[in-house]
């Protein structure tokens, strides 16, 4: 199992960085761009970068990962590179804030296209 983060987080002009080790509940985790790298400046080359890094993405058991931080683009290009290598499912990792006595955990959430695609497989 892996947890694909779009981008490495770095510390942010505050000091904060995000906690992924609650993500690493759902497998090792792979980061598909470096932080500190803007994705939105070269959409294409980033989608190729993105489909090297997810060639090997199983819909079954791996997950994709937004940290909050860092270029938004980096998701769009794992999300596209997802679409582009044929996944019709993927399961992503959403931050459930802390609540009344228990801690910030990561839950997962499956998007599927499944029952929305008409193309030919």
């Amino acid at each position: 199992m892996t947890v694909y983060v779009s981008q490495q987080p770095v510390t942010n002009n505050r000091g904060w960085v995000p906690n992924l080790a609650p993500a690493m509940e759902y497998g090792k985790l792979k980061f598909v761009f470096p932080g500190g790298t803007h994705p939105y400046q070269t959409p294409n080359k980033s989608l190729s970068e993105a489909v090297d890094v997810l060639r090997k993405f199983d819909p079954e058991q791996d997950y994709l990962l937004w940290p909050n931080t860092g270029d938004p683009a980096s998701m769009w290009a794992c999300i596209m590179a997802l679409v582009l290598l044929g996944v019709r499912s993927a399961s992503y990792l959403y931050w459930q804030p802390e609540y009344r006595d228990k801690p910030g955990h990561y839950i997962p959430v499956e998007y599927s296209l499944k029952e929305h695609y008409h193309g030919t497989e």
